[in-house]
């Protein structure tokens, strides 16, 4: 787990700072625009924790793209560009799986066969390795996995964009393989859908063909997030000129498609309602303004004034947050379309992953994702969540470093910093003339010790515990302990010196 740069503020019980939530119950019935320029607001949700840093091993992302939340238990899905690959963490951020082409270095679940059936699923609480996987257009194989969406089940498809693949590949909410669907992804029998029944057969499964009839997808004009799924689990691929609806079963709703001439998608979202929020982008690359609500015919309902919208994401509440390339920062809208606030300043630009979740909280709170593909991050704004089934991860504090600030004959200014790892912690010191692990110390203050000012998974400084009437120059021994539900760690042995008082001075008796 990766700490963030900045610290957020804590609550009581666990739980952050509630976000600003100003939901608006009115209904538009035709095209209206919001406010003219995104003048933000104060109390944008604050960042509590960050995942998935920079890397190929367990829990790690190079270019992490789409970002999607489980909406039974809260677990993050992560497009992992440049690893070919999509992680599983939980909803507090703690890695479970990742699974893609050879993602296994070592382990029980790498499959050492031939390289047609190298499709894997590297989970380390099996004791596995992971790394990055492969590319190609095999079965559960990426080349650029750019858009993911959750249908009511926690099924999982995943848009892969480029020529050599076109498609997308539907895996159950722990990876397993169940169907891709694209223009004749089935290359035994032509078929837009090949399924697992029909590899079990002895069909091959492979990349799609680019075109415009239905179930085809054609080239995107730039990185995005082109797929999104509605709460009657219809899933829906935007790509040029239009936005195609299909079942969970692959098979493509012609009536349904919505035509967008001269437009190509850049980042879909829907609500409750089955609306659809869409971002466009200009053929030459450009970015275009605003965010476009459609309805789910595809007639022109809202504009939400956002400069260069990247990725969209609608809460339950009925919020839209939009993240905007142009001033690095997340935009939070009510559904009339009024700007409630900004947050994630200079975020960095090449961010096309973004989810507004209620998962593991109280109704009307929300939590919002958001996956930096050049910062090599994905961050969590809000708070901690707080409902089962979403317990935090069963993981003991950890220290960063125990120190001691400042030192004098008789007294001494000991500090620690300690990762809480989501759980409310204590925190006291052990300190005496010798090894506090092997023998007898004064403990200061009394167990449980003082509560840590934070409770997310970063390291928080402690307050300063001031020694006093120690002996001049002597060596003393100390370590922290930090205490919580999920465990007791105490820290390393170090040590300090008092110093020796300076030498009294006696008179010059010359001068007498």
């Amino acid at each position: 787990m990766r700490s963030p740069t900045s610290t957020a503020t804590s609550g009581s019980g666990g739980r952050r700072s509630a976000l600003l939530l100003l939901v608006s119950a009115v209904t538009a019935a035709a095209l209206a625009v919001a406010a003219s320029g995104p003048a933000a607001a104060a109390g944008g949700p604050e960042l509590f924790t960050q995942f998935c840093p920079a890397g190929a091993g367990a829990g790690q992302c190079t270019i992490p793209r789409g970002v999607a939340v489980n909406p039974l238990n809260g677990h993050v899905y992560v497009l992992d560009q440049t690893n070919k690959r999509v992680s599983e963490f939980t909803a507090w951020g703690e890695f479970l799986r990742t699974w893609g082409w050879d993602v296994v270095a070592s382990g029980p679940d790498d499959d050492t066969s031939v390289p047609a059936n190298e499709f894997e699923i590297c989970v380390p609480a099996n004791g596995d390795v992971c790394k990055a996987g492969l590319s190609g257009a095999g079965v559960g194989q990426f080349v650029s996995p750019q858009g993911v969406a959750l249908d009511s089940s926690g099924n999982v498809y995943v848009f892969d964009p480029p020529a050599t693949a076109r498609r997308v590949q539907k895996f159950s909410p722990t990876g397993e393989f169940l169907l891709m669907f694209g223009g004749g992804v089935n290359k035994t029998t032509g078929a837009n859908v090949c399924s697992k029944a029909d590899v079990a057969a002895g069909n091959v499964c492979g990349a799609g063909t680019t075109g415009t009839a239905a179930g085809q997808f054609g080239a995107v004009q730039a990185v995005g997030d082109y797929i999104e799924t509605d709460s009657a689990n219809h899933i829906y691929v935007g790509d040029v000129g239009r936005i195609q609806r299909f079942g969970t079963d692959g098979v493509v709703e012609p009536a349904a498609q919505i035509t967008i001439a001269g437009e190509s998608v850049n980042s879909l979202a829907t609500d409750t309602g089955g609306n659809l929020y869409v971002t466009y982008i200009n053929t030459n690359n450009n970015n275009k303004a605003n965010v476009r609500k459609l309805s789910p015919a595809g007639a022109p309902l809202m504009e939400f004034a956002v400069t260069n919208p990247r990725s969209v994401a609608v809460a339950p509440t009925g919020n839209v947050y939009a993240f905007d390339k142009a001033s690095k920062e997340i935009f939070q809208f009510n559904s009339a379309g009024s700007l409630l606030s900004s947050f994630g300043v200079n975020l960095n630009e090449g961010s096309t992953g973004l989810a507004a979740t209620s998962a593991c909280l109280d109704p009307g709170e929300v939590n919002v994702y958001w996956s930096g593909a050049n910062a090599n991050i994905v961050n969590l704004f809000g708070q901690a969540p707080h409902n089962p089934p979403c317990p935090p991860p069963s993981v003991a504090p950890s220290f960063g470093g125990e120190y001691a600030a400042s030192v004098g004959t008789t007294s001494a200014d000991l500090r620690a910093e300690i990762n809480p790892r989501f759980w409310p912690t204590t925190y006291y010191l052990q300190y005496g003339t010798v090894d506090c692990a092997v023998g007898p110390c004064t403990k200061e203050p009394l167990p449980p010790g003082r509560p840590l000012r934070g409770e997310g998974s970063q390291l928080y400084t402690t307050d300063p515990i001031v020694l006093q009437g120690l002996m001049p120059g002597t060596e003393y021994h100390y370590r922290f302990v930090a205490v919580s539900p999920a465990g007791t760690t105490a820290g390393a042995d170090r040590t300090f010196r008092t110093y020796l008082p300076e030498p009294f001075a006696l008179p010059d008796r010359r001068a007498f």
